[in-house]
């Protein structure tokens, strides 16, 4: 009898287990490729830097100094950006005017594909976008003591090698004069996927 009970519970168990042949199916997510970003209200000042003559030398001011140079800096640079991954172009709208762009990525990196200036990084997980955009200000006194000035807000991030070297001062130690400044301020604004 025992016998009996334990062939037939084999025999289930042989006849489920044949049962079930078929592979598990495998889902592949659906990579996006197009993204709908507006601001998200947040921005965050990336670095703050300023040297001033006579000795070029560098200080380091807090962010309530970029007001003095930057009246807006806190306002995002556009009001919604269309990014398509398929395409690699981004469009940004600046009111009613729209403004395009082909970019390349690498990794969770943007850039402007025309002169390869890295601009913002894609979070595909969160659906973010993190668009950098910096302004500098140079201020030489000259010798017949009128000045030269050169203000510019643009897309990406400054650096020491942006501003030394190829504007104006060849470094902080040619800054000979009482009046020479250089200021610069980096911020990065996220935008999420709407």
């Amino acid at each position: 009898m025992k016998t009996i009970i334990n062939l037939i519970l084999i025999a289930l168990a042989v006849t489920s287990c044949s049962r079930n042949t078929d592979e598990p199916e495998v889902v592949v997510p659906i990579e996006k490729t197009s993204y709908n970003f507006v601001y998200d209200n947040s921005y965050k000042v990336n670095d703050i830097v300023l040297y001033k003559g006579p000795f070029g030398v560098k200080e380091n001011p807090q962010e309530s100094i970029i007001q003095n140079y930057w009246s807006s800096y806190s306002e995002p640079p556009y009001s919604k950006i269309e990014l398509n991954l398929k395409n690699k172009s981004l469009q940004f709208h600046l009111g009613k005017n729209l403004i395009n762009y082909q970019v390349e990525l690498s990794n969770d990196s943007i850039c402007i594909s025309t002169d390869k200036v890295f601009i913002g990084i894609l979070d595909k997980k969160n659906e973010k976008l993190e668009l950098y955009k910096s302004l500098y200000y140079i201020i030489k006194e000259l010798d017949d003591s009128s000045f030269f000035t050169k203000k510019t807000t643009e897309l990406g991030i400054t650096k020491y090698k942006d501003i030394f070297g190829i504007n104006t001062f060849d470094s902080p130690s040619a800054m000979t004069k009482e009046n020479d400044e250089v200021f610069w301020a980096n911020l990065s604004f996220t935008y999420k996927n709407n």
